[in-house]
């Protein structure tokens, strides 16, 4: 899971925010189309300005996995991956039609290393890169597949309306039939609150 799904305070990450918009080139992604694919290599970094992807690669039966999700206002990248000229480990897809600005990486490394001190934020990035693949390891191996239904709900509050049951499912870890019973179970719950998606 090395790609850059950050979802951290506005001020970390501004200024790569601002160089992306101010010098990256558009690209529109159609559902279903990859901005990486797995195996090949890649130097790119985008920041989502509509729309939504899914870091994917498929299991030992080559079914869909699902790691992570990413939408408009997060960063999409194999970071590590392009940084080390390494294949990337998995597809980032469109899971609709989305609006990117992408730099190579060359740009924003030189582009930092002489406006802000470069290995500062270096750091700092990989920093933010790392606790997410741990928070993401983590999960996969320390909670329910209830729990991580309920922290994605919880990062993503309509994702139900933009993402299938079916790839929800395969983040979870569950098959479609048994994420419906989680939610059917929800809502049985919580009919008072105003129920759960």
């Amino acid at each position: 899971m090395d790609h850059a799904s950050l979802y951290t305070p506005d001020a970390e990450l501004a200024a790569l925010r601002q160089l992306i918009l101010g010098k990256g080139e558009r690209r529109r992604l159609r559902r279903g189309e990859c901005f990486v694919r797995r195996g090949e290599r890649t130097d790119e970094i985008a920041y989502i300005v509509r729309g939504g992807f899914k870091y994917v690669r498929p299991d030992e039966r080559l079914h869909e996995r699902i790691f992570d999700f990413s939408f408009e206002g997060e960063f999409v990248a194999s970071y590590a991956a392009a940084r080390n000229s390494c294949p990337a480990p998995l597809d980032i897809c469109a899971l609709e039609e989305s609006a990117l600005a992408v730099i190579r990486m060359g740009e924003h490394l030189s582009f930092f290393q002489q406006t802000v001190g470069g290995q500062t934020y270096v750091r700092k990035f990989v920093d933010i890169l790392a606790y997410r693949h741990l928070q993401l390891a983590l999960s996969l191996a320390c909670t329910t597949p209830m729990e991580r239904y309920l922290g994605l709900k919880a990062r993503f509050p309509g994702i139900f309306d933009r993402v299938s049951l079916r790839e929800i499912a395969s983040y979870v870890g569950v098959r479609p039939e048994t994420l419906s019973r989680m939610r059917t179970s929800l809502l049985g719950r919580d009919t008072a609150g105003g129920g759960i998606s």
